[in-house]
């Protein structure tokens, strides 16, 4: 799923650092609670209206900090959002088992 999600433009923060360091090792301790990030989020979108910039994918993540904030509290570590997502899709990410690479699993 990393490699998937770090070629060309899937390639982010959270696709190169958040995702094989905290989400596929099961850690989770990125170190930024979902409720502060959520606190960040707010501001930027509030600065990037008062500017006149269009916040629609902005708000779109928001929504989705705001969501997961409600359904496990916002004091979670920012990384565990991806149990959300896990959730929802019925898949785990996760480091592959020796062997898993070879055999395109």
């Amino acid at each position: 799923m990393t490699r998937i999600l770090g070629i060309e433009t899937g390639r982010n923060f959270a696709s190169s650092r958040v995702l094989p360091e905290q989400v596929a090792t099961r850690t989770f301790a990125y170190g930024k609670s979902l409720g502060a990030a959520l606190n960040d989020l707010d501001f930027v979108a509030d600065e990037a209206r008062r500017l006149g910039v269009t916040t629609w994918v902005l708000d779109g993540t928001r929504s989705l900090y705001r969501l997961a904030a409600g359904l496990g509290g916002g004091g979670e570590d920012m990384s565990r959002l991806a149990t959300y997502y896990e959730a929802w899709a019925g898949a785990e990410v996760r480091i592959p088992a020796p062997g898993d690479q070879k055999q395109g699993k």
